[in-house]
C-alpha cells in the first residue's frame, strides 16, 4: 500500500510539472507571436525592417504599438517611447 501511495504522489508531481511547463510554453508561444505580429505592422506602416530592438521590449509595450501607431507616432517617436532611449 506505501509503494502505491509513492506512486501516486510521484504521478500527481510529474503531472503538475508537465502542467505548468505546458502553461509556460503556450505563454512563451504568445509573446512570439505578438512580437512577430508588431514586426510585420511596423515594417508595413514604416517600411522599416532592422527592428531586433523589439526583442528587448516587455510584453506590455509590445501590446502598445497598434495604439501608438493609430496615435499618429512617427517610427522614430515609436522606438524612442518604447525603448526609453
Amino acid at each position: 500500500f506505501i509503494h502505491a501511495c509513492e506512486i501516486e504522489r510521484e504521478r500527481m508531481v510529474i503531472r503538475s510539472m508537465l502542467e505548468e511547463s505546458e502553461e509556460k510554453g503556450l505563454t512563451q508561444g504568445i509573446v512570439i507571436e505578438k512580437l512577430r505580429n508588431a514586426q510585420n505592422i511596423i515594417e508595413s506602416f514604416y517600411g522599416k525592417h532592422n527592428l531586433t530592438w523589439l526583442e528587448e521590449l516587455e510584453n506590455e509595450k509590445i501590446d502598445l504599438i497598434c495604439t501608438m501607431i493609430s496615435q499618429g507616432f512617427t517610427y522614430e517617436q515609436l522606438k524612442k517611447q518604447l525603448t526609453n532611449r
